[in-house]
């Protein structure tokens, strides 16, 4: 009977390790990325996700300072790097606008 306890003891606590509840990580930096991708990106003021190697850590990329109380320490037992870097636009819609301005009458 302590044996089979025993037995069933040790199962629980693996399959509590194996399904991320004892606080077990991803298996890797860039699969962590992609889960903070998917938490991170929809909040308002992120403006990017990435990650670097070494040491290994997510880097969350946000317009304003005011944003940084929204990004979570750690993703999946990784270590969180906020960087502000302002307001991101697309190259092409800034490129249409200095078109625009080249070329209205003045």
């Amino acid at each position: 009977m302590k044996y089979l306890a025993s037995v069933l003891l040790v199962f629980l606590v693996c399959t509590a390790i194996f399904s991320g509840v004892v606080g077990v990580g991803a298996p890797d930096i860039r699969e962590a990325r992609r889960h903070a991708e998917e938490i991170l990106l929809p909040l308002e003021g992120v403006v990017g996700v990435s990650h670097r190697e070494d040491p290994p850590r997510i880097v969350v990329y946000i317009e304003h300072d005011r944003y940084r109380d929204k990004i979570p320490e750690t993703v999946d037992g990784f270590k969180v790097e906020v960087v502000v870097v302002g307001r991101v636009r697309a190259l092409s819609l800034l490129q249409l606008e200095e078109g625009l301005s080249l070329t209205t009458p003045t």
